[in-house]
């Protein structure tokens, strides 16, 4: 039924206040009236997942206290929601119109004939989609993640600002893959991630209109990881987003540009460096890093995870953090060694007003969780309770922190998502909502409220 209260305004102006509201508000949207339904669809759907697996799928969550039913009937009820979901689909060809990022997560050898041609017959009604997702799930843990503008891989052409983005993320891509992305260089590309390995062999005028790159290092012994990059800095001026994750060695220091000119527009750099590969970072290694950073002082978003470094280390970098005022999103892995509450202290000094989303990992080795280690947390959770504009947050450690995420959320009352340990919540009024486990492994930015969420959490 409708009210006559919608009827004072016109659907354009009730379509653009849903366009400005959560997800799960639009959710809610959907039950107000015909009208609001029919307005709420092209937003709450214009994300949708399916899922061709078997049991080897949900195997690889059986420990995960999520589950409290078996595996088998987990796998039979994701199967039938995705059928539900492809046949609607096919059966309303108008209800395509509204999808624009597809997402599919296979875990069997392959989709079946059958599977592959409904999702075929299925894409002929999309006209509108931009972003497709296929994610592989096999026990090799192989994952290939394609995103481009439309099912085809080719640019759209009818748009004002096209923008086609390509992704590569598999440990074991074909020799050939070097040509293919040079066949995939055009004017409309503006976001890649690839293998670091890649770059030497390609051609550095592909990446003069990126906008984003993300370099995976799988090899922190190899030399020619990181060959070539200093070049890709110089001939990417128009790049706002940069970052380095894998087994990043130290040699990423030296490639850092001290040079104001170079990378002149970033405003979101991660550098995540596993511990195994950037061992023994010296205050050397810091001292360039903090060169990069002082000459980025309108960097937005910045995520640091620099392996085995103790937090006498990282703390080097106080005084050029706090030189960085435009931070809204903020990550920092804290170091190998436990703090003491001045540590602590310290670090809840970094974390400003307008932080919007945080991410930490906390080194912790305490042998309980005692009233006493609660004190030594105190100043950052007091600092953290007084972020009017915090979102989301997200706490890690390889020590058993004494909080209850429940507690969390009852003191941080602006949270839309939490983060602990990996797992994740969204929030309304206080009360905790559980992402299941392969929602949190295949999260895509589609998934969060906020893209700075889904940036700040993907690389931990």
């Amino acid at each position: 039924m409708s009210s006559p209260q919608e009827h004072l305004l016109p659907a354009e102006t009730w379509t653009h206040v849903a366009s400005h509201l959560s997800f799960s508000d639009q959710v809610a949207f959907l039950g107000v009236s015909r009208m609001f339904h029919s307005i709420a669809t092209r937003f709450v759907f214009a994300c949708i997942t399916i899922h061709f697996v078997d049991q080897s799928f949900t195997e690889t969550f059986e420990t995960d206290p999520y589950f409290f039913d078996d595996m088998e009937s987990v796998t039979q009820r994701l199967l039938r929601h995705s059928w539900e979901k492809l046949e609607y689909i096919i059966d309303n060809p108008f209800f395509g119109k509204w999808i624009k990022t597809l997402s599919v997560i296979a875990s069997s050898d392959s989709p079946s004939v059958f599977e592959q041609l409904t999702l075929a017959k299925a894409l002929k009604t999309m006209p509108n989609l931009k972003t497709f997702y296929w994610f592989e799930h096999l026990r090799s843990m192989r994952i290939q993640h394609l995103q481009i503008e439309s099912p085809h891989i080719s640019p759209r052409m009818d748009s004002t600002e096209p923008d086609l983005t390509f992704w590569i993320d598999n440990l074991d891509i074909p020799s050939n893959t070097i040509a293919a992305l040079e066949s995939l260089w055009s004017p409309y590309l503006r976001r890649l991630s690839i293998l670091s390995k890649h770059i030497d062999g390609m051609s550095l005028l592909g990446f003069g209109l990126l906008t984003e790159l993300e370099l995976y290092v799988t090899d922190s012994e190899v030399a020619s990881e990181l060959t070539g990059l200093d070049l890709v800095f110089h001939h990417a001026p128009m790049l706002e987003s940069l970052s380095v994750v894998g087994l990043v060695s130290q040699e990423i220091f030296l490639l850092l540009p001290s040079d104001p000119a170079i990378l002149s527009r970033l405003k979101s750099f991660r550098l995540s460096a596993e511990t195994w590969s950037l061992a023994g970072v010296s205050e050397a290694h810091i001292l360039r890093l903090s060169r990069f950073l002082e000459r980025k002082l309108s960097l937005r978003r910045l995520s640091l995870y620099l392996g085995g470094a103790r937090w006498t280390t990282i703390s080097l970098l106080l005084p050029t953090l706090r030189q960085l005022q435009a931070l809204e999103v903020f990550g920092l892995h804290a170091g190998g060694l436990s703090m003491n509450a001045g540590d602590f202290e310290v670090l809840a000094s970094l974390l400003t007003f307008q932080m919007t989303s945080i991410q930490l990992v906390i080194p912790w080795d305490y042998p309980d969780t005692s009233d006493a280690d609660v004190t030594i947390l105190a100043p950052l959770l007091q600092r953290l309770k007084e972020l009017p504009s915090l979102k989301f947050i997200h706490l890690y450690s390889l020590g058993i922190l004494p909080i209850i995420p429940q507690d969390l959320v009852t003191d941080l009352v602006h949270l839309h998502t939490l983060g602990y340990y990996r797992s994740l919540w969204d929030v309304h009024d206080s009360c905790l909502s559980e992402w299941a486990p392969w929602k949190v492994r295949y999260a895509k930015v589609e998934d969060f409220d906020c893209s700075d969420d889904a940036w700040l959490f993907k690389h931990l």
